[in-house]
């Protein structure tokens, strides 16, 4: 009983010793971490501490998935996963990267009932969510309005098993997509002359496929 008593008391102590080093260890290598990162900025360092974006090439490479690199842009390009183009913002001092997938869906702008309604809706999916969000951008030459959703996500060597973890992230999108546009669909069920058909975006909106990227704005 008092052996018990006795190991029950030691271990808190032994719980809080623990989570101290681990604390104390954390905050050194993240000194270090910031301190070569100032070296880099300062051109002293000869690499960034954080390079999300080779990292990323590295992996697409293994996962065997093909890329491009925008023109103007060597810190996004695109991917196609699972027949579907995905923009990658990734960059050399950063260890986090964006996976967006783009243009799922289009709406005319001139049914401003429809494009209201679309708004509403991505506000109200947005509060909801917690590390995925749904974005719209506006093509004023061709009068159309976008939806693209996308992540912010930790993209580091020390992440085991990171092609399982990308491909994870991806399917998410995918995830949050159909989750979104089942919503939405609802929500324009109410609105007369309303053309809602999805996409499937098929890369017909993007750069390296027939998109001029100077005339119309990709999805950040």
């Amino acid at each position: 009983m008092i052996e018990t008593m006795i190991v029950i008391g030691i271990l808190p102590t032994m719980v809080i010793l623990w989570f101290w080093k681990d604390l104390r260890d954390a905050k050194r290598q993240v000194k270090e971490l910031e301190l070569q990162l100032e070296e880099y900025h300062e051109g002293k360092g000869q690499e960034s501490p954080f390079n999300s974006r080779e990292l990323m090439l590295k992996t697409l490479e293994k996962m065997g998935i093909g890329y491009e690199i925008h023109k103007e842009n060597e810190n996004c390009f695109l991917i196609t996963y699972q027949g579907v183009d995905f923009l990658i913002y990734a960059s050399e001092s950063s260890a986090y990267v964006n996976p967006v997938l783009p243009y799922f869906h289009t709406l005319p702008m001139d049914n401003t009932e429809a494009i209201v309604a679309a708004k509403e809706a991505v506000n109200d999916y947005n509060r909801r969510t917690i590390d995925t969000v749904v974005s719209y951008s506006i093509n004023k030459e061709n009068d159309c309005f976008h939806l693209h959703c996308g992540k912010t996500i930790l993209f580091i060597p020390e992440i085991p098993k990171i092609e399982n973890y990308l491909h994870a992230v991806l399917e998410d999108l995918f995830h949050t997509k159909n989750q979104f546009m089942s919503e939405l669909h609802e929500v324009l069920a109410n609105v007369p002359d309303t053309e809602d058909t999805d996409e499937e975006n098929a890369g017909k909106h993007l750069w390296p496929l027939g998109r001029d990227p100077k005339k119309g704005e990709l999805p950040s």
